[in-house]
């Protein structure tokens, strides 16, 4: 008696394949992998790896019955790191942090100000999740101006840190993300850059220094006035869905 559906049933009657198919399973993977009845959508949490299961993962059945597929938040993440988590560097640090107030609707804006002939700097330092892949990043600015025309380049460089490694050390590769100014006082999303190698050798709780500047001497640079940079999103990609 009962429904052969996902859901309990006032009719059901306590079995195995009803138990089955309409609770969590949490067993070794060995003992996941030998279960006798299986559904489309049953779900598993693996305690110890083995056969194929992974500890600490949850898996759920194909809609076909035919495997188990992992449920995981791995792949490209975005983080979004706004200008309050950056600060000027000492010496040829971009102005700010500057708080401007838009005229109309009192919008609160907080930049840093990029110089539109020297070269400025502003860095953060950052511990990446533990399930990070240590692999490369990209990153897309956040930014506006207050007037002018034509565009700014922004370039990002970093370096990740481990125990005992000394921290008066030379940042990786910079790539660098153009952009054209369209509408002063507009959010302006810049284009992704190109893939970021960090610097040093990225370990699980590194920290990692991040430099931006303003690239001042490249060619497409040419918006006649202080970039504002309101924050950047960092792309990194994850191996697993947790932290471990």
């Amino acid at each position: 008696m009962g429904s052969g559906s996902g859901v309990w049933d006032i009719a059901d009657i306590i079995s195995a394949s009803r138990m089955n198919r309409k609770t969590l399973i949490a067993d070794t993977g060995t003992n996941l992998n030998g279960l006798a009845t299986t559904f489309g959508g049953q779900l598993a949490f693996c305690t110890t790896t083995g056969s194929g299961f992974t500890a600490e993962q949850l898996y759920q059945r194909n809609s076909s019955n035919t495997a188990w597929i992992a449920i995981t938040s791995a792949g490209k993440q975005d983080l979004y790191w706004g200008s309050p988590a950056w600060w000027a560097r000492a010496t040829s640090g971009a102005g700010g942090l500057t708080r401007t107030e838009l005229a109309t609707n009192k919008i609160n804006l907080q930049t840093f100000d990029f110089d539109t002939t020297s070269q400025e700097f502003i860095q953060t330092i950052i511990a990446f999740p533990r399930n990070w892949d240590r692999g490369t990043i990209k990153f897309t600015p956040h930014w506006t101006a207050a007037s002018g025309s034509g565009g700014v380049v922004f370039a990002l460089q970093g370096y990740a840190f481990s125990n005992d490694d000394a921290l008066d050390t030379a940042l990786g590769t910079e790539q660098t993300s153009t952009d054209t100014l369209i509408t002063a006082n507009d959010e302006h999303l810049g284009p992704q850059s190109a893939a970021i190698t960090i610097g040093g050798t990225p370990a699980d709780e590194d920290l990692v220094v991040l430099q931006l500047k303003r690239n001042v001497a490249d060619a497409s640079d040419i918006l006649g006035v202080d970039a504002l940079l309101l924050g950047i999103t960092i792309e990194l990609s994850l191996d697993s869905s947790i932290a471990a």
